[in-house]
């Protein structure tokens, strides 16, 4: 049984991290042009799914591919495939670049109409079939733009959607359902509704405003582009779907759109017949902490959790642990407070440890933190914990009087 509650030193951690980015910081990822589509499917599809029928595929000849260390650049994620409006390979492309191809390909689609009530050029759909072993489908995804920033709040609105056929458990079917929703909303997903002033705790600023912490990367061409976003949806195990993945430019050609869908996260699992019946969990500001609240309904072998933080919801480390209570056939709260949080966007999720080590991974939660403006710049650091001045083009970490910490990268070169 573990009983300590840990918090590691945050400047030794934020420094192996700067280190990487500032070694990664002008790196490229590797993008590869692709017409087949069963071998993009294969790429997308992870444990617990059966291809059923071959795919197919309605996009421009460069409207596909594939996409490899994407963590080179400040893409939310390291491999998978690309369906976008324009070409593929403009994606690795420095972010001042004009992704612009202007193809007018195709002029309808029935799905994608729905969405919008402009026309729509560009269009690139995949469709597949099958059946999923369990009763769960994820998979993860991000889309990003062109468009950003200049054109949200417009009619240049560019459109997705993951649309969905097969059995609904919960009764009846689905048909060509959009899973492509912004989270705990009706709202599709598009610059319209995830930008810096709607849903912004989805939104990734990549063009360096000088008023948005964005990173600026010159080898990603997004102007923005979402978070690493989860799709979770019931299924009917044994049961064939078809899932219809397609995007468009909305009112003119112009002005590039991507979905990158993650490498082998289409997948089915069973989230039945868990050792922890997890019925809530939530993190929320409270004074400069993150306090992070959970509650169970039942307990099997639960040795204890592990509550774990994340600036980009890829890469994870431990804020602590707390004990579980073994067995328990009733409800109980839990909370632990994370007395060095990231400030801004973060994530928080929660890892459950049997007593025979076996853990349970559960979904990430997101979190918001307005920087505090009454904290006072007290000391700068660089990458190897040393006091220093203020330098431009060299990644920092600022410390406050509240005891906070915030990363710089303050690359003025590519501004």
């Amino acid at each position: 049984m573990r009983k300590t509650s840990l918090n590691f030193n945050r400047v030794l951690i934020l420094s192996c991290v700067l280190v990487l980015l500032g070694f990664g910081a002008h790196s490229q990822m590797t993008v590869t042009v692709s017409t087949d589509q069963t071998a993009l499917v294969n790429q997308f599809l992870g444990s617990g799914i059966t291809l059923t029928g071959t795919p197919t595929k309605y996009c421009h000849s460069n409207g596909t591919g594939y996409f490899y260390d994407g963590f080179q650049t400040t893409c939310p994620m390291d491999s998978g495939i690309i369906l976008c409006t324009g070409y593929a390979s403009f994606l690795n492309r420095d972010v001042t670049f004009t992704a612009s191809a202007s193809l007018n390909f195709g002029s309808y689609d029935a799905q994608l109409a729905t969405l919008s009530v402009y026309s729509i050029t560009d269009i690139c759909y995949i469709t597949f079939s099958f059946i999923p072993d369990y009763d769960t489908l994820h998979f993860q995804y991000v889309f990003g733009s062109e468009e950003y920033l200049e054109w949200v709040g417009s009619v240049f609105n560019d459109v997705f959607g993951f649309f969905i056929s097969g059995p609904n458990p919960a009764g009846g079917s689905y048909s060509n359902q959009n899973l492509a929703l912004v989270p705990t909303t009706a709202s599709i997903v598009s610059i319209n509704s995830i930008n810096t002033t709607s849903n912004s705790a989805y939104y990734i600023n990549n063009y360096n405003t000088g008023t948005d912490p964005g990173l600026n990367d010159p080898y990603f061409t997004c102007d923005g582009y979402t978070v690493l976003m989860d799709i979770g949806v019931s299924v009917v195990a044994g049961q064939t779907y078809t899932i219809k993945m397609a995007i468009g430019d909305v009112s003119d050609p112009m002005w590039d759109s991507y979905v990158l869908l993650k490498s082998s996260s289409f997948s089915s699992t069973d989230d039945t017949g868990m050792p922890v019946e997890l019925t809530d969990f939530n993190a929320s500001r409270c004074h400069k902490d993150v306090c992070v609240n959970w509650e169970t309904q039942t307990e099997t072998n639960n040795d204890y959790f592990t509550i774990e933080r994340s600036e980009d919801g890829i890469h994870w480390e431990t804020a602590g642990i707390v004990d579980g209570a073994g067995n328990s056939n009733h409800a109980r709260k839990y909370e632990f407070t994370d007395i060095m949080p990231y400030i801004g966007l973060s994530y928080y999720r929660l890892t459950q440890t049997d007593f025979d080590g076996k853990t349970t991974v559960f979904a990430p939660v997101m979190i918001k933190a307005a920087d505090n403006t009454q904290r006072e710049l007290i000391k700068i650091i660089d990458f190897m914990g040393r006091e220093t001045e203020y330098r431009p083009n060299t990644p920092l970490i600022f410390i406050y009087s509240d005891g906070s910490r915030e990363r710089v990268l303050n690359f003025e070169d590519q501004k």
